[in-house]
Order: C-alpha cells, then sequence, then structure tokens
C-alpha cells in the first residue's frame, strides 16, 4: 500500500511538472511585446507586411530580407494590448540587408509624424540575443507574428521541432535550418522563434508545402548560424536547399561581426576631446571632431563609432542631398568608421572623425546651434556607449532680403518676380510650402517671420520635392522635379504670428507654377477660419491667373473658402459687381461662385508621399485678376458646419 501510494504521489508530481512545462501566459505577453508589425512602404503607401523582432531598447529590429526588400520606408506597428491589433507608433530605416541569409536589420528613427527620434532615448521591450543550445527533433517552440490569415492581430502558435540541418560555416559544422509543424503563415515571415525557456531561436522564415497531401513545414533560420556566417564571410554548404539559399556566404564586411562577444568584463567608452571648425583636409573645408575611445575585452571584434549632430531643439541635423559619405540610411549627418581593437585593451587617444562644410544641410540662413554627439558599438548593433556633448555653431550669413514682398537672394540666386502670400500661423504647427514649375519655370521660395528675420529662410532646387504631385481636373498632372523648390517651417512665437512666403523665378523669367501648402487644420480654436492673404502685385496681374484649391485630408471635412475684406477687425465677404458673394462650398456647383468643374476624382501627392483625394465636397476659386488693381486679396479657409480636420492647399499662378 506503501509503495502504491508513493507511484500515486510521483504520478501527480510528474502530471504537474507536464501541466507547467512550456511558455506560461505572462512569459507569451512579454515576448509579444518585442514583436512587431512592419508596412513596408513605396511612395508613402504600404504594399506589404511582415513581422520582426525588436532585439535592443533602442529599436534595432531584426527580421527577413523579403520583408524589407523593394520598400523605401517601413512603418512599424507596436502591440499595446494582446487582443488588440498593433498600433502604428514608429517609423523605421535600412540598417544592412543580407541576400543569401534573407536576414536584414532594421533601426526606428522617427515617430508618426515624421520627426527624428534618437535611438538612445528609446525604451523599447526587446528579447535578449544570446546565444542559445541548439533545438533537437521533438522539441516545443514557440511562433510569434502577424501571418495574413491572423487579420491584423498578434498570432502565437506551438509545435514542434521536426527536422534539423547541419551545414559548414567555414571550418565549423552546425545548425543551419529548422523544420517545424508549427503554424506558420505568409506574414509570420522576420518574427519571432522560441523555445520553452523564452530564449530567442530562430526567424521564421518561409513555409513548404505538399501539395498532393496538403502536408505543411515552416522553416527558421537559427539566430546562430546567421551571427556565425556573418562573422566568418564564407560560403555555407548543406546536402539539401535550407533558408540561407544552400551557398554563398555574406562578404567579410557584413556589419554584424562580433555580436558573439560573451566577455562580462567588456567595455567600451567614447569622449569628444576638442572640434576643429575651418579646418582643411585634402584641399577641402570642414570640421574634424577629436575623440578618445577605449575598449576592453573585444579584442578581433569589429566596432562602430560615429558622430551624430543635433540642433538645440534636439532634432537630428539632415546632410546635404549629395553626401552620400556622410549621410546615415535615414539621412542625419554623420561621420563613420569601423575598429577593430588588436588588443584586449584598446586605446585609440586622439581619434579623428572628419566632416567637409559640403555635407552641412543647405537652404538656411543666419545661426544655428546644437551639439555633437560621439557614439560606439559593436558594427551591426545599436551603439552601447555615448559621449559628452559638443555644442557647434553653423553661420549661414545674412537672411534673404526681401523688398515689398517681390524681390530676395536665395543660395546665391535673386528673384525680382515675386509673389507673396501672408499666413496669420498659430504656433505649434508645421507647414510645408512645395512650389512646381511648369514648363521651364524654375521656382524659388523665400520664407520670413515678419517679427524676426533672422529666423528667415529660402531654397532654389531640391530633390525632396519629387514627391510632390497635383492632377486636378482643373490643372492637369504637375508633378515636382529636381528644379522645384520645398521649405518646411514654424515660428517661435507664442502666440499666432505673419509668415510670408515669397515665390519667384529663378532667373525672374515669366511663367506658372502651383505651390501647395500642407500642414494646416481646421480646429476649434480657428474662429472664423485660417485668413491667407496674397499680394496681388504688377507681375501677378500682368500672368492674369489666380486659383485655389482648398482639399479636405480627412473625409469628415467639408472645405469653405471666401473672399473676404477685413473692416474694424472683422471679415466682410467679398461681392462681385451683381451683389453675389465670392466664395465657394462645394466646386462645380450652384454652391460656388467660382465657374469651373468638380474637384471629385483629383488627388494631391503631398511631402511625405500620401496621396490626398479630392471630392465633390472640396471647394475651388477661380479669380480674373487681369484687370485688379495691385492690393491685398484675403481668402478665408474654413469649413461648412464647423466640420474638423486637415487640409491641403494648392495655388496655382502666372506670372507676367
Amino acid at each position: 500500500m506503501k509503495k502504491l501510494l508513493i507511484a500515486i504521489f510521483l504520478l501527480l508530481l510528474a502530471g504537474t511538472a507536464m501541466a507547467q512545462s512550456g511558455l506560461s501566459d505572462e512569459e507569451i505577453e512579454r515576448l509579444s511585446q518585442s514583436v512587431v508589425l512592419i508596412g513596408a512602404m513605396q511612395n508613402g503607401e504600404i504594399v506589404a507586411t511582415g513581422s520582426g523582432t525588436i532585439v535592443t531598447a533602442q529599436g534595432l529590429i531584426y527580421t527577413n530580407r523579403h520583408v524589407v526588400e523593394g520598400a523605401d520606408d517601413y512603418a512599424i506597428f507596436l502591440l499595446e494590448d494582446m487582443n488588440e491589433q498593433p498600433v502604428l507608433t514608429y517609423y523605421a530605416g535600412l540598417v544592412a540587408m543580407f541576400e543569401e541569409a534573407d536576414f536584414a536589420i532594421l533601426q526606428i528613427d522617427r515617430n508618426t509624424e515624421g520627426n527624428v527620434v534618437i535611438p538612445t532615448t528609446l525604451r523599447l521591450p526587446f528579447i535578449e540575443t544570446n546565444e542559445t543550445e541548439d533545438a533537437t527533433r521533438n522539441d516545443t517552440i514557440y511562433v510569434f507574428g502577424y501571418p495574413g490569415i491572423g487579420e491584423g492581430f498578434l498570432v502565437v502558435t506551438e509545435g514542434k521541432i521536426t527536422t534539423v540541418q547541419n551545414g559548414d560555416i567555414g571550418n565549423q559544422r552546425m545548425v543551419v535550418w529548422y523544420q517545424t509543424d508549427a503554424e506558420i503563415a505568409p506574414g509570420n515571415s522576420g518574427g519571432l522563434a522560441v523555445n520553452e525557456r523564452g530564449e530567442l531561436l530562430g526567424i521564421p522564415t518561409l513555409v513548404q508545402g505538399e501539395d498532393r497531401t496538403g502536408g505543411r513545414l515552416g522553416g527558421i533560420l537559427p539566430f546562430g548560424a546567421v551571427l556565425a556566417l556573418s562573422e566568418s564571410g564564407t560560403p555555407i554548404t548543406t546536402s539539401t536547399t535550407s533558408g540561407l539559399g544552400g551557398s554563398g556566404g555574406l562578404g567579410g564586411s557584413s556589419g554584424l561581426g562580433g555580436n558573439n562577444n560573451n566577455n562580462a568584463n567588456a567595455e567600451m567608452s567614447i569622449e569628444i576631446t576638442d572640434v576643429e571648425f575651418n579646418a582643411e583636409n585634402n584641399g577641402e573645408n570642414g570640421m574634424i571632431i577629436h575623440a578618445r575611445i577605449l575598449a576592453t575585452g573585444y579584442k578581433g571584434v569589429q566596432l562602430r563609432a560615429a558622430v551624430f549632430f543635433y540642433w538645440d531643439d534636439g532634432t537630428s541635423v539632415m546632410a546635404a542631398e549629395d553626401a552620400t559619405d556622410h549621410r546615415s540610411p535615414s539621412g542625419f549627418l554623420t561621420s563613420q568608421e569601423v575598429l577593430v581593437p588588436e588588443f584586449d585593451a584598446t586605446e585609440w587617444a586622439d581619434f579623428k572623425f572628419w566632416v567637409p562644410n559640403a555635407a552641412l544641410p543647405t537652404g538656411l540662413t543666419g545661426v544655428h546651434e546644437g551639439v555633437i554627439i560621439a557614439e560606439i558599438g559593436v558594427d551591426g548593433e545599436a551603439f552601447d556607449a555615448n559621449s559628452n556633448e559638443f555644442p557647434f555653431s553653423l553661420n549661414y550669413g545674412d537672411a534673404p532680403a526681401v523688398t515689398q514682398g517681390e524681390t530676395f537672394t536665395c543660395e546665391g540666386v535673386t528673384v525680382t518676380n515675386g509673389v507673396e502670400i501672408i499666413i496669420n500661423m498659430r504656433p505649434n504647427f508645421t507647414y510645408t510650402a512645395t512650389a512646381i514649375g511648369i514648363g521651364n519655370f524654375d521656382p524659388v521660395i523665400g520664407v520670413w517671420f515678419t517679427e524676426n528675420p533672422a529666423e528667415s529662410l529660402c531654397n532654389n532646387d531640391t530633390s525632396d520635392a519629387t514627391r510632390v504631385r497635383v492632377n486636378l481636373p482643373d490643372t492637369g498632372l504637375i508633378t515636382g522635379s529636381n528644379i522645384s523648390a520645398q521649405m518646411p517651417f514654424s515660428h517661435s512665437s507664442s502666440d499666432l504670428a505673419n509668415i510670408s512666403v515669397v515665390i519667384g523665378e529663378a532667373r525672374s523669367s515669366t511663367g506658372e507654377f502651383v505651390l501647395v501648402l500642407e500642414g494646416m487644420a481646421a480646429t476649434e480654436a480657428d474662429g472664423p477660419g485660417d485668413p491667407f492673404t496674397v499680394d496681388i502685385n504688377s507681375v501677378l496681374i500682368a500672368g492674369g491667373i489666380l486659383d485655389v484649391f482648398m482639399i479636405g485630408a480627412e473625409s469628415q471635412l467639408d472645405p469653405q473658402i471666401f473672399l473676404v475684406n477685413v473692416v474694424d477687425g472683422k471679415y466682410e465677404v467679398w461681392k462681385d459687381g451683381e451683389g453675389d458673394d465670392i466664395y465657394c462650398d462645394n466646386a462645380g456647383t450652384q454652391f460656388c461662385w467660382s465657374d469651373g468643374v468638380t474637384l471629385d476624382g483629383g488627388v494631391v501627392t503631398n511631402a511625405t508621399r500620401r496621396d490626398i483625394f479630392a471630392d465633390e465636397n472640396d471647394a475651388a476659386l477661380r479669380l480674373g485678376i487681369e484687370s485688379m488693381d495691385p492690393q491685398l486679396m484675403n481668402f478665408l479657409m474654413t469649413s461648412y458646419k464647423q466640420t474638423r480636420g486637415q487640409y491641403i492647399l494648392v495655388f496655382r499662378f502666372r506670372l507676367g
């Protein structure tokens, strides 16, 4: 009887142990926070989705190469509630992509507004990438991701390892591929596979099926193989076709070398000791940043040292468009070097970073101040150590000289036939003005804050304007080019302030152009509406064309435009010669003074590559001004029944 009771007790213990094996609900929820939905974007639109895993608190993401290839940007959706769809939280840039290993790395670098995020300020949930033991057949694994069949929700599946494939990486025989019966579907690619202890096992990569029987096995790229392959730079060979492609290494300069450093006493530091401004290097002028770098326990490991520049408001300094050697994948101004310590304790007493003046941002005027920060880390991973902040100051010279809204100088080009738009702008907003010439018209933009000319800005030519297109029934297709001009602007006042935007032609020639203004919104703070004033000067009268289009960027907004006079601080609607109000509610209808077609079917692509579609509710005024006297013409942008939302303005001008 005693032996029977002991046997029953042992069976109960075994049952309890079996019931407690595997991941708990709490562990699953913890791991899920590090798994992201990746939206692969082209021209501002998501064209495909996949999964990824955050592997550092600073926002480094591991995924598959086939998830990110062909895209020009990446939307990152993070989980806030296990039972809800993930939320768009950040955008990321591509750090590295490895063809043969079907492996890629992204770095979170912008928020949902498109503003720069400094990675070292992030504190994101992540999974450790410490090397784990190889899995064997019949081991239980868990797969996390966002397959298409999950309808946008996180899916966690459980299964067994069914196949383990070995291969040669360099002189080492190791596991290069797993197969599993855990459910993996399109969209899972790039996600997370862990063992029963919640340790990173690999990256779900592909699904193989057999049509006759309907059998399916999922493929997992082992994390250890990726690290070893990238470090060795030698081909991988295996008797069967694996997810690593069967042959071909990543090359000797993989960007991941050194990830396997397990020295508990390893440490590194970097300090900026001095900056030489107006220095010369091989016939170029620029700045030399002197730094002291220490690395202990990283002998033979590739380290990446870099300097980055930040304005006083914390935003990153962007590099000039053609500064390819000093421009990060996200466009940040930087100087970087890969260092390999030769000893267990290595010091670079006076390491020098070079930044030529030609790499500095263009289109600025006045004095701009900020700080330089140096960083260092294992190449291919997030930077581990930051330096002190070293101040810098860039003096771009005097602000553009603007006289009567018609004449100004920008980047050495003097414009004498400008047309001026005065915007009564609220604080905490950023507008973007894009001028696109029609035909050979080469536009130049000057922007200045009436109460503080030192904040003046200007732009002549920029490739950023190529993102913008206008295709309205009244205009036809007008596409930005490299000679178009674009300028984002805001102001530092705590109250409403007048901002002047002046657009002219680089050779002061006549011609036609459109101006796209974006960033505005109809809100409760608007009162009667947003005022925009056009200076009807002699060159504009000679051209004879002024068209204004107000297009809602959100479906609930029903735009209205009023042409108004300002009398004793109040707005009065202009009337034509027959006593009719000059206004427009719905273009092309009896509720619009201006004759013309409806805007339904039109589209404007903004500076972030978002298509904003026009409809029958949008407003337009076409004004013949060839017989007018010079004067100010005031437009009030508002909405029908005080509907709210963002909108975009398109002005069409002809300069005579």
